[in-house]
């Protein structure tokens, strides 16, 4: 009758389609779920806490400047992002085409600001040559900016600033090459 069932009455071919809600299912393996899954929203996942690329954005230059100096000079490459609080930055950077002119050895000079904070140095060496131009692929680096110190409302910018050590005249985005400075927030 209505109010009983025999032992294993219940089988699939009995269970009409659509009839077993959400509410009815207390827990499901994962080794039930097999096929074609419906597509899925990052943005419903539940579970993760930190680690999470909440965004990316990119500045690019490829105008040539050069200096003689010894005092760092910006190089025309930045970029402003504005991160959550907790967030830690991600800075990726390639500074494509830098060159040395003069026959004296000597190196480019680089470093990353955050604002007006130095975070990083870093350079390009180059040797002494009879000619007068010896040009580099580049140079690329990473650092994990954990001290971005965000708000959830003001931009941050970084840029990159070189300078010339040794005498030569120093260049960065010769040849028309493009240096770009991406970075990638990630949630705390």
């Amino acid at each position: 009758d209505a109010g009983t069932l025999a032992t294993d009455s219940v089988v699939t071919g009995k269970i009409a389609d659509g009839t077993i809600a959400n509410a009815d299912i207390a827990d499901l393996a994962a080794s039930k779920l097999t096929g074609a899954l419906p597509a899925i929203s990052g943005a419903s996942l539940t579970g993760i806490t930190t680690g999470k690329v909440l965004q990316v954005v990119m500045g690019t230059d490829t105008g040539y400047t050069t200096t003689t100096s010894s005092t760092y000079s910006d190089t025309g490459l930045s970029a402003s992002i504005t991160p959550a609080t907790g967030s830690k930055v991600l800075v990726l950077i390639s500074h494509g085409g830098l060159d040395k002119r003069g026959g004296a050895s000597g190196y480019i000079g680089l470093k990353l600001f955050r604002s007006s904070t130095e975070i990083l140095k870093f350079s390009g060496q180059f040797g002494y040559t009879a000619g007068t131009l010896i040009q580099s692929g580049g140079l690329s680096y990473s650092y994990l900016d954990a001290s971005a110190g965000g708000d959830g409302s003001t931009a941050i910018t970084y840029k990159t600033q070189f300078n010339s050590e040794g005498s030569i005249t120093a260049g960065v985005h010769a040849g028309g090459e493009t240096s770009t400075l991406t970075l990638i927030e990630i949630g705390a």
